[in-house]
């Protein structure tokens, strides 16, 4: 008999990309069931939280058409249940969009998230970079004007792992503003960590990611 499992944990996760391989009509109703079905298992569970990132994606969508639904999303975010993080317009990479587009973006996304939500871009202080590179040598600058606190992305890792890059740093900039940055994988470890798990090598397994990925994790 295996060792008991005490608990597991389920992460939603729709991709909200404007369209990956689909046509967008198809997106926007993926992102309409998925809202729904988060709303309505975070009523049923109360230790469900869920991180969205910007308007136009999806949340826009799912507020246009579901208006009904307003209110609960609403609750939630006042909760802290749900979380805004990055709170753009759309889903700009800093790195391929940078300077005055990405400041735009932002502003303009977090005074749409102020307006349908009520609440502060205080409430936002963590912006999340999706997918590619750290952006421009501003950015702590552009963040730290945005009143982000912590900023987040992925890419390029290989490279920045062996110039030593620590995962986790203080990102200043060139007028002297710093971010706390976190950057993470592109989920390459964990697939290559698990890709032979058996119930024979499990435990051994788990240690050994945790040991690799987790405990270096320090604040530089």
């Amino acid at each position: 008999m295996e060792k008991e499992i005490r608990k597991i944990h389920l992460i939603p996760y729709a991709h909200h990309d404007y369209a990956w391989c689909n046509t967008r009509k198809w997106h926007i109703y993926r992102y309409i069931r998925a809202f729904d079905a988060y709303l309505q298992c975070m009523q049923e569970d109360p230790e469900l939280t869920l991180t969205v990132d910007n308007i136009d994606h999806s949340v826009g969508e799912f507020v246009k058409y579901c208006p009904g639904s307003l209110p609960l999303f609403k609750q939630m975010m006042h909760e802290g249940r749900i979380c805004v993080s990055n709170g753009g317009m759309a889903l700009l990479r800093p790195a391929l969009f940078d300077g005055e587009m990405t400041i735009r973006n932002a502003v303009d996304g977090a005074r749409t998230f102020c307006r349908l939500f009520d609440i502060t871009p205080e409430d936002m202080p963590t912006f999340w970079a999706a997918d590619v590179g750290p952006g421009c040598t501003q950015i702590p600058q552009i963040m730290t004007q945005l009143g982000v606190k912590m900023y987040r992305f992925k890419r390029s890792e290989a490279v920045m792992n062996l110039d030593g890059v620590p995962e986790v740093f203080h990102w200043r900039g060139l007028d002297g503003s710093t971010v706390i940055v976190e950057r993470t994988s592109y989920s390459a470890p964990w697939r290559e960590t698990f890709a032979g798990i058996t119930a024979e090598n499990g435990e051994e397994t788990c240690a050994r990611f945790e040991e690799e990925h987790l405990k270096n994790r320090k604040l530089q």
